[in-house]
């Protein structure tokens, strides 16, 4: 999701809110015996300044979310602002 105007903490507790409502469906998890379709998200949030492409935004997110799965998925993990690259030179 592309939340405009939103804090991260914000996203985070959306995320969260979301990934509770689909664990509280209790949906059938077919090759997981017994068990409810869960998922795991990953945030990331940026400032619209041009200091951080597209691309950053997005790798950032992507590292957030393999961190939820391998904490044990079925959560939620916001990425470090701080460690997002700054935009090079190049246009992403």
């Amino acid at each position: 999701m592309i939340l405009p105007d939103m804090a991260l903490d914000g996203a985070g507790r959306l995320a969260e809110d979301l990934r509770q409502a689909i664990s509280d469906l209790g949906i059938a998890h077919a090759l997981n015996g017994g068990g409810v379709v869960t998922v795991s998200i990953g945030v990331a949030g940026v400032r619209c300044d041009g200091e951080i492409s597209g691309k950053s935004l997005l790798e950032a997110a992507d590292a957030a979310l393999y961190r939820a799965k391998n904490e044990g998925r079925n959560r939620v993990c916001v990425s470090d602002h701080d460690r997002i690259a700054p935009r090079t030179g190049t246009a992403a």
